[in-house]
């Protein structure tokens, strides 16, 4: 049996037209606060200091978010492969194993993305030092170009916003922030120092 019944348009539900503006991306549709708001309640100190400096956070994480996506789709890759590199990048001996920890896949995904990496010529595989049975990942010189082209994406955003007086104690501060989140969830994530 075959439809031919028609179906009218205007009782189909449009989607909105997509914004491609940073601003538009962080603005959730349900009537929350919205983020040009936490900026202003923040430079006016309408806020706990406390609750500026998590409203200060959460939109720092909505714009890195976002930025991450942009950023890894300019390289021509999706926003977990950027973090694996930059995760990869960041220490010595980083194993599959540890990298899928970090970015919390299975086996069987960590595996698939550091095929899919090898594949795109940005990761490769090497033995690791230690342990015969192991093997460990190294960024192939595609993916040092990848992750500098990201390093320098923020490193513009940092000289830009952070003056050098305040460089060393807002390095600090990320680096307090980041070991406390890690010990409040009861996680180790940062790979093992070289």
């Amino acid at each position: 049996m075959e439809m031919t019944e028609e179906i009218d348009e205007s009782s189909v539900p449009s989607r909105p037209a997509r914004r491609t503006d940073a601003a538009a991306q962080l603005e959730p549709s349900d009537g929350k606060l919205q983020p040009a708001e936490w900026r202003a309640m923040i430079q006016e100190n309408s806020l706990d200091p406390i609750d500026a400096l998590l409203r200060a956070f959460q939109l720092l994480q909505a714009q890195s978010a976002h930025v991450s996506s942009v950023v890894a789709s300019s390289i021509g890759i999706g926003s977990t492969d950027l973090r694996a590199l930059l995760f990869i990048a960041s220490g010595s001996g980083v194993t599959p194993k540890k990298t899928g920890d970090f970015l919390d896949l299975s086996s069987g995904a960590i595996t698939n993305l550091v095929d899919r990496m090898v594949a795109a010529d940005l990761v490769l595989r090497a033995p690791h030092p230690n342990d015969r049975r192991s093997l460990v990942l190294e960024l192939a010189p595609a993916g040092v170009d990848a992750v500098n082209r990201v390093l320098d994406f923020y490193r513009k955003a940092f000289v830009a916003s952070v003056s050098h007086d305040q460089v060393s104690a807002v390095a600090a501060t990320f680096s307090a922030i980041g070991e406390s989140l890690e010990k409040a969830a009861g996680l180790q994530l940062g790979p093992d120092p070289a």
